[in-house]
């Protein structure tokens, strides 16, 4: 606990000594769209960094900033989301990032990561050490463990460096067919903090800077077909049913 104890008050030393810094760098990304995820390259060139397979039509990369190290990446300032549209049946759709914050001063040893809040239901999350942990086996299988081994206490045992963090996170449902078309799922990488009440943080331990990872799900209802003529005097009620159905079925943000 001594020690514990004296490494925090070095790092707080590096925390008002050292500006907070916008150098927020990306080392790997890559988008599992239901098992899309294959061996070396093998991956849809939209979906994984390094992929060389035909685009995925489902995954749209059109707002996130796909810069690599050692150049900053858009996160730095503003936030960078993965949309994937899914349809009906058993979906399983995961997005894994590494980013490094301040990495021009500290590399990619100098952060560490927490969970905030639990993950809903059919989401599941995993932060590792990508290079020596299996956090992209799990990613790729769909498996990943809802677990956090990047926590403060175990970076600073690094001191002086922290951690090299990677971030996973996942949601598996069966959309059923009966009362929903399809949806989306949006994961949104930011320097902001999220509004949801789940979400992964990334913090550089030496200037204190963090960067968010959340996402939302929004599914869309069937609709009814058109009605008849001699239906129409009853589309009020109708109208009021379906509102009724899309505020029921309609997820929360998260």
């Amino acid at each position: 606990m001594t020690r514990l104890l004296l490494l925090m008050a070095v790092v707080s030393v590096f925390v008002f000594a050292i500006p907070a810094s916008a150098d927020v760098a990306l080392a790997d990304w890559c988008v599992n769209d239901n098992g899309s995820v294959g061996p070396g390259s093998n991956q849809p060139s939209n979906s994984c960094n390094g992929g060389i397979l035909a685009p995925d039509s489902h995954v749209n990369i059109g707002s996130f900033d796909t810069t690599l190290e050692p150049t900053s990446n858009g996160v730095s300032t503003s936030p960078q989301s993965i949309t994937v549209t899914f349809g009906t049946g058993p979906q399983n759709i995961a997005a894994f990032m590494n980013y490094d914050i301040d990495f021009g001063s500290f590399g990619s040893n100098g952060d560490y990561g927490t969970v905030v809040g639990a993950p809903p239901t059919n989401f599941s999350y995993e932060l590792d050490t990508e290079s020596t942990s299996s956090i992209f086996s799990d990613f790729a299988a769909g498996a990943l463990t809802n677990t956090n081994n990047l926590g403060l206490a175990a970076c600073m045992a690094n001191a002086p460096s922290f951690c090299d963090v990677s971030w996973a996170m996942d949601w598996a449902a069966n959309v059923d067919p009966t009362k929903f078309t399809g949806g989306k799922i949006v994961f949104t990488a930011s320097p902001t903090v999220p509004t949801s009440p789940f979400y992964l943080q990334q913090t550089g331990g030496f200037n204190s800077e963090s960067i968010y990872l959340s996402a939302s799900v929004s599914l869309t209802p069937r609709m009814g077909t058109v009605p008849e003529p001699a239906t129409w005097p009853a589309l009020g009620v109708a109208g009021s049913i379906l509102f009724l159905m899309r505020k029921r079925f309609s997820p929360r943000s998260r």
